[in-house]
């Protein structure tokens, strides 16, 4: 099962890189990256987040991030990539036009 990454979970990435005050943001980013390819084998790893227009959207947490994704055509979407610190109500409601 192939892995697509929306643009905004690209830009997601970019921004936490740009912003972040860790000492080594580009490795954590790789790393989280990494993470994700446990779906290709195994798509529903993520746990059932909510449900949207008959669309199932899943999460996988990675340290400090929400990895939000859907399983679609035999591929995993990856949608947003949120820090756990952002208040998931407000993000699922901006994040959720990239799941329709």
């Amino acid at each position: 099962m192939g892995i697509i990454w929306s643009d905004f979970a690209k830009e997601n990435l970019q921004d936490f890189v740009k912003y972040s005050k860790m000492e080594s943001p580009v490795e954590y980013v790789e790393e989280l990256v990494k993470s994700v390819s446990i779906l290709e084998e195994f798509p529903e790893a993520g746990k059932t987040l909510f449900y949207a227009n008959k669309i199932e959207v899943r999460q996988l947490i990675y340290e400090k991030h929400r990895i939000l994704y859907r399983i679609k055509k035999n591929q995993v979407q990856i949608g947003a990539v949120l820090h756990t610190a952002k208040d998931l109500e407000s993000s699922l409601r901006f994040a959720n036009r990239f799941f329709n």
